[in-house]
């Protein structure tokens, strides 16, 4: 009896401290940080060593990196993609770093030392050291902080040709893409397109197996930023290749094929007497704003198009800018002074035009262009047939009445209700078309009608404030519109208006 009452006062025991170790809850595991280096902070100064290579140490500089003892410029993605792999990459193992056997080369940025060893056959994993550890991490990683030397340097160093603001090479020089020596052009779209491309192809290959040799023939651009970029030819590289001096890229080795194509992409360029390379359209980009110089009118074409401060006519625009557009034939450039002047700009591009008797003539080119005929007029049309020549713009339904030579029509409660003064047929089709076109008059200034045929005077009644009134008095249609006389201002209404009222006006 006694003995099971000790084992019921055991079990009771256990079970209390079941419970308390239930309610505290069991410790948790410690977690283990596997960030490569901690709270890592990295300094402006990067080291990259390399087994039987000298070491190349490189700092920033105003935002790039250069090399700190030659201060070439090198690819910068590759040495902020190197620091971005010592701050967020994260190992798989740890063990002591003998096994990380001999290291191929490693980073140093300021007390972080990181070396590179080697690679786990068939598991794309790399050992690395750090101090007395070696840990286990994708091979990705390791080539992060361990880029190749070529992966270094930038590779294609006139790749900012497309938009550079000077190309130089040859006794040419192009810019933007007007040339402006040996002669003065726009050259046509294919010839910059061809020279642009081979420039941005030139991409150093390798860095070894360097000859050098005095220097030959250079190609020079200035992008929109401070520095010019000059690539000069200097020497053979091993593979038939040609050794190159960049400033402020350094030396490298680009395939022959590349060299001469880039170097021939000017040959044509320099020939004077060369019409295939001109581009022959009157402006040869899209405008984004056209100046007529004779009084300072600028025409907007970003966003809503403008005429100084009013809406442009869009119709009109249009023709404009297809005119703009349009080919025309190389012929001398007169002597004689221009009649009128036109600044068209575009993103990166401007011209000026002077307009002579049927041709144009653009600045500093030796020779000039004429556009077909009706193109021609279309550049040359007064200024003020490129405003809206909008009268009113309102809603529909809120035209309430119009008197139609001397038969009042007004509008019912109902859409498409009409009410007819003094009674007659009242043709609910014509008068809704008639109002429809009333409802929205486009009219340009012209002479007024010799005689008037027709008149209208219309009445909108907006849901709050006063009504409007117009009066229209139309002359006979003609295939372009019927002259007419608006609140006596003589205008040429729309055909669509005009026959719209003699199909009314015929309804007795």
């Amino acid at each position: 009896m006694i003995a099971s009452l000790r084992g019921l006062i055991v079990l009771a025991a256990m079970a209390v401290l079941l419970a308390i170790a239930l309610l505290v809850g069991t410790p948790a595991a410690p977690v283990t940080d596997r960030t490569l280096v901690p709270e890592f902070t990295p300094g402006t100064s990067v080291t990259f060593s390399y087994a039987g290579k000298p070491d190349v140490t490189v700092v920033d500089e105003g935002g790039r990196w250069i090399i700190s003892d030659s201060k070439i410029v090198v690819e910068g993605s590759a040495v902020d993609a190197a620091l971005a792999a010592v701050r967020g990459a994260t190992w798989h193992r740890r063990a002591a770093a003998a096994i990380a056997n001999r290291t191929r080369g490693g980073i140093t940025n300021g007390s972080t030392k990181i070396l590179v060893g080697r690679e786990v056959a068939g598991s794309a994993q790399t050992w690395l050291v750090i101090g007395d550890q070696a840990l286990l991490v994708d091979s990705w990683v390791a080539h992060a902080l361990l880029p190749d030397p070529l992966e270094l340097r930038v590779r294609q160093p006139l790749s900012g040709a497309p938009g550079a603001a000077s190309i130089r090479a040859s006794g040419v020089r192009v810019e933007g893409r007007f040339q402006a020596e040996p002669v003065k052009r726009w050259l046509a779209e294919p010839a910059y397109t061809e020279l642009v491309t081979a420039l941005v192809d030139l991409t150093i290959v390798s860095l070894d197996g360097m000859h050098p040799a005095p220097g030959g023939r250079s190609i020079a651009i200035t992008p929109h930023e401070p520095d010019s970029i000059e690539m000069t030819e200097a020497g053979t590289c091993d593979g038939d290749r040609v050794r190159v001096e960049t400033r402020p890229y350094g030396d490298g080795c680009l395939e022959r094929a590349a060299w001469q194509r880039a170097l021939a992409a000017f040959e044509p360029l320099a020939r004077l007497d060369a019409p295939s390379l001109v581009d022959t359209r009157i402006v040869p980009f899209t405008p984004v704003s056209v100046k007529f110089r004779a009084d300072d009118t600028e025409l907007k074409l970003s966003g809503r198009a403008q005429i100084g401060t009013d809406d442009a006519d869009l119709d009109r625009v249009r023709e404009l800018l297809a005119a703009l557009a349009t080919s025309g034939t190389i012929v001398p450039r007169p002597t004689l002074n221009p009649r009128m002047l036109i600044d068209a700009r575009g993103p990166t591009e401007s011209v000026q035009l002077s307009i002579f008797d049927g041709v144009v003539a653009r600045a500093d080119e030796p020779f000039a262009l004429r556009p077909p005929p009706e193109a021609f007029a279309m550049i040359t049309r007064p200024v003020s047939a490129l405003r809206d020549p909008i009268l009113w713009r309102e809603e529909v339904t809120t035209l309430s009445t119009f008197t139609l030579d001397g038969i009042t029509y007004a509008r019912g409660a109902v859409i498409g209700e009409w009410t007819r003064t003094p009674a007659g047929t009242v043709d609910a089709a014509l008068v809704d078309s008639l109002a429809e076109t009333l409802s929205r008059v486009r009219a340009p200034t012209t002479t007024a009608p010799a005689t008037i045929a027709h008149t209208i005077t219309v009445t909108f009644t907006p849901p709050t404030g006063a009504p409007t009134t117009h009066t229209l008095e139309l002359g006979t249609p003609t295939h372009g519109g019927c002259a007419a006389r608006v609140d006596r201002k003589p205008v040429r209404l729309d055909l669509s208006l005009c026959m719209a009222v003699v199909a009314l006006a015929a309804v007795r």
